[in-house]
């Protein structure tokens, strides 16, 4: 949080997303990114990866993508979001050869196709769930305001809460 500096609750939602097994390690990108380190976004998706600095952050974003460049239903988009996830092998093969089609029949070349699936597959297997991350922010931003503000009432309900609890 110092190093990004988060001016906006987007910051706090993108970071808490973040702030995972699998994604910590683009955070470093993340903040740099956010602070003008340059970076390429695929035309055909910079609606989508633009507000996350080009970075896939959410499982939403991996559905938007599948819908726009392939012509997925929103339903197509979550059973490959799911497959990858899972790390279902046959069924990330199957969807794999359908995202390409679409985005064939859609005028991409083979090569931004298969380039735009890996892309999908690389992140969607910790991609989060964006609702997720804002009742994540939307508690932690209360949290610190609380803390901020009124120091000894949060502290005093912090240790009756564990204490209650036998911690």
């Amino acid at each position: 949080i110092k190093k990004l500096k988060p001016s906006c609750f987007d910051d706090v939602i993108a970071l808490l997303a973040l702030y995972r097994p699998g994604p910590i390690d683009m955070i470093p990108s993340y903040i740099e990114r956010k602070f003008g380190k340059k970076y390429q976004i695929d035309d055909s998706i910079i609606d989508i990866l633009k507000p996350t600095y080009g970075i896939i952050i959410y499982q939403e974003q991996i559905m938007q993508i599948c819908q726009k460049v392939a012509s997925y239903t929103l339903g197509d988009a979550d059973i490959l979001r799911r497959a990858i996830s899972k790390k279902d092998h046959k069924a990330i093969s199957e969807n794999k050869q359908k995202f390409i089609d679409g985005c064939l029949k859609n005028n991409y070349s083979l090569e931004k196709a298969n380039n735009l699936f890996s892309l999908i597959e690389k992140f969607a297997s910790y991609g989060f769930n964006k609702a997720h991350s804002v009742g994540y922010a939307i508690i932690a931003t209360m949290m610190a305001y609380i803390k901020a503000n009124y120091k000894t009432i949060f502290y005093e309900a912090l240790l009756n809460v564990n204490q209650e609890s036998g911690e």
